[in-house]
């Protein structure tokens, strides 16, 4: 490398420069999980996903994060409940059963009544 002097320290290279100021290292971005669950839910910027994806492709343990969190938002998505035709017609009865009674002089609030 011009400008730099070679040292070996330790059976390691180490390369400094000469006029003794210091190379500055790029910060490199790490990713969270809270980073990993917006991946998977896709509410990450178009930028923060592709670099995602490359820290992906180099990380086994971030890609194998990913595939566990979209193996949890499947079998969430698979097993979301709906109300049994039952249930909805036992909530319709009972709300029909309710008498709503209006009051003005009460600024306009009003009051249930039970059956």
């Amino acid at each position: 490398m011009p400008g730099t002097k070679n040292w070996v320290l330790r059976n390691k290279h180490i390369w400094l420069p000469l006029n003794g100021s210091t190379f500055k290292k790029p910060m490199q971005k790490t990713f969270t999980t809270e980073d990993s669950v917006r991946f998977v839910y896709d509410e990450m910027t178009s930028v923060e996903s592709a670099e995602f994806i490359r820290e992906m492709d180099d990380c086994d343990l971030l890609r194998d994060e990913v595939s566990e969190l979209l193996e949890m938002r499947n079998a969430l998505n698979e097993s979301a409940a709906s109300a049994s035709v039952g249930a909805i017609n036992a909530l319709l009865r009972y709300s029909a059963s309710l008498r709503v009674l209006h009051s003005s002089s009460r600024g306009g609030s009003f009051g249930v009544v039970l059956n």
